[in-house]
């Protein structure tokens, strides 16, 4: 972002019910002619929790790092 002036915005390229990617070796085939910047191997964390909320409750999409009580 520094080198272009402008903020960097992408989406994971996990694939929804495989473990998460943290080395771009082991990236999924299909993703291989994707301009991608790499800076390494990541540290290996827990995924995002990604939860959907609407007008009288919530569906949780993903259970990832946050634990809803």
């Amino acid at each position: 972002a520094k080198q272009t002036g402008v903020p960097i915005v992408a989406t994971s390229l996990n694939v929804s019910g495989q473990p998460p990617v943290f080395d771009l070796r082991k990236l999924d085939k299909r993703f291989a002619d994707i301009p991608r910047i790499d800076i390494g191997p990541l540290p290996t964390r827990p995924p995002s929790t990604i939860v959907e909320c609407f007008r009288g409750g919530y569906v949780i999409h993903r259970s990832g790092a946050v634990q809803l009580v």
